[in-house]
């Protein structure tokens, strides 16, 4: 994916999420893609406390829970991108090891069994939790892509992003089919 810096913030995001949310034609490879753009742009329209990355040449790391494909899908769409100056890094956590050097953790479809586990392995600080199970945001996920009419779309637990110092912003709370306040 090519980087979006240089358009207006507004322009970007219809952009991208307007492309992102055309029916994926049951396609997995291609709502694969379509997922890796959105965990793309939650990265750039959701807000980390300054203590998130300490270190100006730190990475900002995308971490996907246990071994899964989706790895290789969030590299090649996520390869040379930065967030604030910190390259974006892409690194598996195996299942039951620790995730709290993570900035985000994406737990897929095929460690659905393993949610509470993975969102525990977060711990309590600032790491962005993104799934793609009926009960990731009632186990305390904070974002889950979900297929729906065809189209990739997500939805929102606000009590969870706040309880770790995240703010989501306007613009990405406005295109999200549901935003709960439920933990």
């Amino acid at each position: 994916m090519a980087s979006l810096a240089h358009l207006p913030t507004a322009i970007a995001v219809a952009w991208v999420f307007a492309t992102c949310m055309r029916p994926v034609l049951a396609q997995q490879g291609l709502e694969a893609e379509v997922k890796a753009a959105f965990v793309y742009n939650f990265i750039q329209f959701v807000e980390w406390p300054p203590a998130a990355t300490v270190e100006p040449s730190a990475p900002f790391r995308v971490c996907v829970y246990g071994q899964d494909p989706f790895v290789s899908v969030l590299e090649r769409t996520m390869r040379g991108e930065q967030l604030a100056g910190h390259p974006l890094t892409i690194e598996t956590v195996p299942a039951g090891e620790p995730a709290t050097q993570c900035n985000v953790l994406f737990v897929p479809k095929s460690q659905a069994a393993r949610t509470a586990a993975a969102l525990r392995a977060a711990g309590d600080g600032p790491v962005l939790s993104v799934g793609e199970s009926p009960n990731f945001l009632s186990a305390g996920g904070m974002i889950n892509l979900f297929v729906e009419g065809g189209r990739v779309r997500f939805d929102v637990n606000m009590s969870a992003t706040s309880a770790r110092g995240l703010v989501p912003s306007s613009k990405l709370l406005r295109i999200a089919r549901n935003t709960s306040e439920r933990e």
